[in-house]
């Protein structure tokens, strides 16, 4: 392979488009596959090129506002191959006040344990990196604790959200939910005044929520997930 053609390849891999593209025609039977050091080359993917710079940030803008509906589960993203010194790179040259994806109206970002039963406190991180003011969908599935902290930042970080769907799948499923995680839903509800659907797990749900959701009749919701709460 001549010097030209080694030079366009190796350049594959600075397109996170392509990287995704590529990755997809792969076959993945187990989660468990390949060794240390094929995670370890993996990883490699995940980390910029170079620091991100002002005109960086230029050219992603003029490009971002085409994004409004994102889907995120662990078989096409996962954060915590992102390295550390990458993340911090994005998160501290962003520019401030300004949305990381302005036009995005639906966010779903599912960590579901039967796809993946690891969960990495960093993903809250990017869930709320990506809430903003003009976000008007939210469907979520998550571990409790992580669950919890987003609902408190909801009301300042999404106040005009239109349509709530909340999973919580607790990594330890013996586990009971705690108090402050119901106290959390009803403070999210609360803060969202413009809030006309509501899904959420039956294991938050308290007479206090209730008494919300039935003083608010334009909210359409569905507590009923649970066995527990069947007739």
């Amino acid at each position: 392979m001549d010097t030209v053609a080694t030079m366009t390849c190796s350049r594959v891999w600075e397109i996170p488009e392509l990287i995704s593209t590529i990755m997809s025609f792969l076959e993945v039977e187990d989660e468990n596959w390949g060794t240390s050091q094929d995670f370890n080359a993996l990883a490699v993917c995940a980390q910029f090129t170079q620091t991100i710079s002002a005109a960086h940030w230029k050219r992603f803008r003029h490009y971002s506002p085409r994004i409004r509906s994102l889907v995120l589960h662990p078989l096409n993203f996962q954060p915590y191959r992102i390295s550390h010194e990458s993340t911090m790179n994005l998160l501290c040259t962003s520019p401030r006040g300004d949305a990381f994806l302005p036009s995005l109206r639906e966010l779903s970002w599912d960590f579901n344990s039967a796809i993946s039963s690891r969960y990495e406190e960093g993903e809250l991180r990017w869930i709320l990196f990506l809430l903003h003011d003009e976000l008007k969908e939210l469907n979520l599935t998550l571990p409790s604790h992580g669950a919890e902290i987003l609902m408190d930042y909801l009301p300042m970080k999404a106040p005009n959200l239109e349509r709530l769907v909340l999973w919580v799948m607790d990594v330890y499923p013996w586990s009971e939910f705690a108090e402050s995680s119901k106290s959390a839903a009803v403070r999210a509800i609360r803060g969202l005044p413009l809030l006309r659907i509501l899904h959420i797990s039956a294991d938050l749900v308290t007479p206090t929520l209730m008494g919300e959701i039935a003083s608010r009749p334009d909210i359409q919701s569905n507590l009923r997930t649970s066995p527990s709460l069947s007739p």
